[in-house]
């Protein structure tokens, strides 16, 4: 073993061990949080159904604590120890929905009492420094539910009561203090290392797999010296505005921590199925599971919003790990088409596009599965070159991979056994056509490779164990049928979308590699060195035919099996202008171009994440709410700024009787969502009776984050209108928000 593998495996098990000793050493004398006891009904009747340890007074512990959660019928009790660190007098905060009761050292210091209906009750006490016992009392009768406990200390600042504030025990309680904010940190941080180390071995695993298939492939190392510097570049580029949102939700359709514990928890087995297919959810298990084990040892819990964030931020590791994988293959696929020396520019072709840059840094499933999709492509171009066994393999795994973790893969599969057939056919030693066709028929790598994408599917999808699941995953996918479509079935509506479609792969490419892919498209078509190189259009050709056609349904990131396709071709075209530079300067000036446009273009969707004017938005709320100043949230929270104490977040339905019924002082918009609402009377009655200010509310913050000229994909269409596009996803970042304020507050 090379010495400094050796070094790597020594500081991986010497963390291992350390993270161990420290969890045990919290777990046995500074667990944090309280003991919640749970009844299933209202009135603290009979036993407790349940008892857990590690849990804080909120209706998120409330309902995992029941025994029967979806009646939202219950009470609960919470008792442990406060962390007092400074002396005077500290105020409570209890808003509850139904009754609501906190006690310090035995006195009741918050009565929230009886009244059905989200309200907030205040108390104050004087506390000593050091350690008070606390206890907390909630019932629901039915219906909505809140409970939220807010602590304001002598000069501090106003926040919810968190986990790390509360011990089950007096000793934990006197070692916590002790510990002060070393010890908060330390609750965080083992899981998130946990996490990492589960990663190790899985990453460590496929990094090396794949670095075997370049060295391979790309011997010798000066060839293999521009991919390492591509993949630096590449890392930074999809660091830069990884924390968008975190915790908050606003990546569209991102993977949740709580939607991969119910399946983990399910064993995904017992008829679990989601709307998304099992593989990722297994793969983001193995670093997710840490956290599971911190909230059973009463280290962190695990649905707590600081783990929540931990454990998105992992999850969009994972995404941001399968991107660079993603460079990797594309390096590959490009090599064995166009040379060693000239296949990193269809890594530069696909890192340079904002649709890459956008799902590699969130918790989406759309570039895991490119990742395993991209093997599928190598094992297809390899069978265009050498019809080997083993590539049939790789096409068979890599596809069964990809659509078991997003199922629109099927589609750009879906005409490839066909383009094998005839791939076959061709190598076929035969004089007749229909003698090589039936010599391909028969040819045992071609059914060994369907026999193989057929067995990993059954594994990937866990299917033995779990039919019936899978079964209901495939019937919910089906059940989506009807609200697809965009267009009639039409002449005019498939041509629609075939407009469209173009569009998008402009949109999520950028004009330059589009056009330069188009081109590469071309000179295959009249050179009959790359003429086999057509042979990949089939991808494109077959998901519009499979799924764009047959559910009257485009949207960009749908495309991504083209965009690795015709990345290949652009990087062709790129490599070409650069061969070609070396003798003419206006080769050189094009390649130039195209990349720093392309640079411009990819990247703006970077800072439109870092800049993104929901920031702002809760910044301003923040400055302006006072202690129980009602904040409304139009709409069901889509795409929102969380709002922190003191201010009080509440959900307003789109209407004018809602609006009337909550009375926030403050109401935040996300002006382009909005524009949802208008499909409805009500809703076009609230916008109006907003910007008239006949229902009681003036405009006081409108704002989008500016974005510098140089940004170039802010002038494409679907960021320089007001609406939302129903195409793509990228629009929803920095969207116009704007605040009302009701008139007399």
């Amino acid at each position: 073993m090379p010495r400094r593998h050796k070094w790597e495996l020594g500081a991986v098990a010497a963390l291992a061990v350390a993270t161990a000793v420290a969890g045990w050493a919290v777990a046995r004398h500074a667990p944090a949080g309280m003991i919640g006891r749970y009844w299933n009904n209202a009135e603290w009747r009979g036993q407790p159904a349940t008892q857990a340890t590690g849990t804080v007074p909120s209706i998120g512990d409330f309902h995992n604590g029941l025994a029967d959660a979806s009646t939202n019928v219950g009470s609960a009790d919470w008792s442990g120890y406060l962390l007092v660190e400074s002396s005077g007098t500290h105020r409570f905060d209890l808003l509850s929905d139904d009754g609501g009761w906190l006690d310090v050292d035995g006195s009741t210091v918050v009565d929230n009492g009886g009244a059905h209906g989200a309200q907030q009750a205040t108390g104050s006490v004087s506390l000593q420094a050091g350690i008070h016992r606390l206890r907390v009392r909630y019932f629901q009768g039915g219906g909505d539910a809140a409970l939220r406990i807010t602590w304001t200390r002598p000069g501090g600042p106003t926040r919810r009561l968190e986990y790390f504030d509360v011990a089950p025990t007096s000793g934990a309680a006197q070692l916590r203090l002790r510990l002060g904010r070393f010890g908060r940190l330390l609750s965080v941080a083992l899981p998130v290392l946990w996490g990492l180390l589960f990663l190790y071995i899985p990453v460590r695993l496929v990094g090396w797999l794949t670095w075997r298939e370049v060295t391979r492939q790309v011997p010798r190392v000066e060839d293999r010296r521009p991919l390492k510097l591509v993949l630096a570049v590449g890392v930074a580029l999809m660091v830069w505005g990884i924390g968008f949102g975190l915790g908050q939700g606003w990546p569209p359709d991102e993977l949740g921590p709580g939607e991969v514990r119910r399946a983990f928890l399910s064993g995904f087995s017992n008829g679990w199925h989601e709307k998304y297919p099992l593989m990722h959810f297994a793969v983001l298990s193995i670093p997710l599971s840490a956290f599971e084990i911190a909230g059973r040892l009463a280290i962190l819990p695990f649905d707590s919003p600081v783990s929540d964030a931990a454990q998105v931020a992992l999850a969009r590791l994972v995404s941001l790990l399968a991107g660079v994988g993603c460079l990797v293959v594309v390096f590959l696929c490009t090599a064995e088409l166009t040379g060693a020396r000239r296949a990193v520019a269809g890594s530069v072709a696909l890192l340079l596009t904002p649709l890459f840059l956008y799902y590699s840094k969130t918790a989406n499933l759309d570039v895991p599965s490119l990742f395993w999709f991209g093997w599928a492509m190598l094992g297809f171009v390899r069978i265009i070159r050498y019809n080997r066994l083993a590539d049939y393999l790789l096409l068979g795994t890599g596809a069964a991979a990809a659509v078991a973790t997003k199922d629109q893969h099927y589609a750009n599969l879906a005409l490839l056994p066909i383009a094998v057939l005839l791939i076959n056919a061709l190598m076929q030693p035969s004089p007749t056509w229909s003698g090589r066709l039936g010599r391909a028929l028969v040819d045992s790598k071609l059914w060994m490779g369907a026999a193989a994408a057929v067995g990993a599917s059954a594994v990937l999808h866990n299917m033995i164990f779990n039919f019936s699941g899978f079964v209901a995953h495939v019937e919910e996918l089906v059940g989506y049928g009807p609200i697809l479509p965009l267009v009639p079935a039409t002449v005019a509506g498939y041509y629609e979308l075939t407009r469209r479609t173009g569009e998008l792969f402009a949109l999520g490419m950028g004009w330059a590699w589009f056009g330069a892919a188009l081109f590469g498209v071309a000179v295959a078509s009249v050179r009959k060195d790359r003429r086999c190189w057509l042979w990949l259009l089939f991808v494109p050709l077959s998901f519009h035919l499979a799924y764009t056609w047959a559910t009257r349904n485009v949207h960009d990131r749908y495309l991504y099996g083209g965009v690795f396709v015709l990345t290949i071709f652009a990087g062709a075209s790129l490599a070409d202008l650069v061969e070609a530079g070396r003798r003419t300067r206006p080769a050189r000036l094009l390649a130039g171009a195209l990349t720093a446009y392309s640079l411009l273009y990819a990247v703006s969707i970077n800072v439109m994440m870092t800049r993104d004017a929901r920031y702002e938005a809760r910044q301003w709320v923040h400055r302006h709410a006072r202690n129980g100043t009602k904040v409304g949230l139009l709409g069901a929270g889509e795409y929102m700024p969380v709002i922190e104490p003191p201010a009080l977040p509440i959900r307003v339905y789109a209407d004018v009787e809602g609006l009337a019924r909550v009375k926030p002082e403050l109401l935040v918009v996300n002006a382009r969502y909005a524009k949802r609402y208008e499909a409805r009377p009500e809703g076009r009655a609230l916008l109006a009776g907003l910007d008239d200010g006949s229902l009681g509310y003036r405009e006081v913050f409108r704002y989008r984050a500016p974005i510098p000229a140089w940004a170039l994909l802010q002038y494409a269409a679907p960021f320089s209108g007001t609406r939302e596009s129903i195409l793509t996803n990228l629009d929803k970042v920095n969207p116009e928000m704007v605040i009302y304020q009701r008139a007399g507050h």
